[in-house]
């Protein structure tokens, strides 16, 4: 008979053995909701659910616009997937099924950021389903932070309310 305990050893090697055998096996196609939610934590951070909606928001209409595949945009536009800072190997290196990433740092708890990161694939899946509202009063074609405000001025890009946000979201004039 097996005890509580018992299960619970079973279940937790089971679990890290799946992770310990993804990060070592081919990782699998890369998928829009995939690279859709790291942008959103490398932009935005992990708790920031008004930006994430107004960057997915911005990111979806900018590649249709241009007619660029969504995951090559999204790659182009977002400074995290070209710069290789710590962090952001990190969250390029998260994955669909919640497996601590390589490099994560021991001094943070993945099980608190799990739950952060797979609320933010969820909300990257209903962005492309069409399901997740955009916050902005009007339509955002950028956004950045105090250090774009120079960029932004130049470009004569005017600023639109996508209410509580960390970023900043414009459009074109």
């Amino acid at each position: 008979m097996l005890t509580l305990a018992r299960i619970c050893v079973i279940v937790a090697f089971a679990w890290f053995a799946h992770c310990s055998l993804r990060q070592v096996t081919a990782q699998a196609p890369e998928s829009a909701v995939l690279t859709l939610a790291q942008a959103m934590v490398l932009e935005a951070d992990w708790l920031a659910a008004t930006d994430h909606a107004a960057i997915a928001h911005v990111l979806m209409r900018e590649a249709d616009r241009k007619g660029a595949p969504l995951i090559v945009h999204i790659k182009r536009y977002v400074a995290g997937f070209k710069l290789s800072l710590p962090r952001n190997l990190v969250i390029r290196g998260l994955s669909m099924d919640g497996c601590r990433p390589a490099g994560w740092p021991p001094h943070l708890s993945w099980q608190r950021h799990r739950a952060w990161w797979l609320a933010t694939v969820a909300r990257a899946q209903k962005a492309l389903d069409g399901d997740l509202q955009d916050p902005c009063k009007s339509e955002a074609h950028h956004w950045g932070g105090d250090m774009d405000l120079h960029r932004a001025a130049r470009a004569g890009w005017v600023k639109v309310d996508c209410g509580d946000t960390v970023n900043t979201f414009w459009r074109r004039p």
